[in-house]
């Protein structure tokens, strides 16, 4: 019943009170859609942030623990990286302009259209600042191994939390150096393919609905 007053009531309408209603409508379902996409990048980025620090802390003691140059320098690189990402966030978060309410919604629509197009920079650029640094970082981690028993190396952390021997579980062999390399490719490449993938499904739609809702203005203006 519902439903045929509200198309009888469309019907009846003029046609700048049927442009004001589309107008609300489009309002309505961008407010959703743009505070739960906030919602995932303030998520996202805590999460990430928290996941740096413990980086930095376990590649810390990673470097001291570690008797192998290679692998040594390779966990420097991942605590620069783990910092800079943390930076990167921040920055990222910095840019962005914070949404006045009090502002004609013209102004409003094209700061929440500049910070979606920030955010689709930031994830149309992961494979040069998230994946490509720790992916080589990594690799380097890898093949800097050798074997323990040359450095009469036993690992404290094992030692003290395990009585199980785990240093059959070392990329030591190249068999072994290939399979954790060839998974880390893997795993980034799929790292890759997400951020793509949230460009396409969420936001470009959102980029297209703040179009659609400026252009919706435009016509309720020339309605006037």
């Amino acid at each position: 019943m519902l439903e045929q007053e509200l198309k009888a009531i469309w019907k009846n309408a003029s046609p700048i009170e049927q442009i004001k209603f589309k107008t609300s409508r489009l309002l309505i379902d961008l407010d959703a859609k743009m505070k739960h996409i906030e919602k995932g990048i303030k998520k996202r980025d805590l999460t990430e942030t928290a996941a740096s620090v413990f980086g930095i802390i376990a590649f810390s003691y990673l470097t001291y623990e570690i008797p192998f140059i290679l692998t040594k320098i390779a966990c420097g690189l991942n605590i620069l990286w783990f910092a800079y990402l943390i930076y990167k966030l921040k920055d990222n978060k910095r840019k962005k302009q914070s949404i006045d309410i009090t502002l004609p919604l013209r102004e409003q629509l094209n700061m929440q259209k500049a910070n979606m197009h920030k955010e689709v920079k930031l994830l149309d650029t992961v494979l040069y600042w998230y994946v490509l640094p720790p992916l080589f970082a990594n690799a380097l981690f890898i093949i800097g191994f050798k074997n323990p028993a040359q450095y009469n190396w036993a690992p404290w952390i094992i030692e003290k939390f395990t009585n199980e021997n785990l240093l059959h579980l070392l990329p030591i062999s190249l068999k072994s150096k290939i399979a954790y390399i060839s998974g880390a490719i893997v795993f980034n490449a799929f790292v890759l393919w997400i951020n793509k993938r949230t460009i396409n499904k969420t936001c470009k739609p959102i980029l297209k609905d703040i179009e659609t809702l400026q252009q919706q203005l435009d016509q309720e203006n020339q309605a006037k």
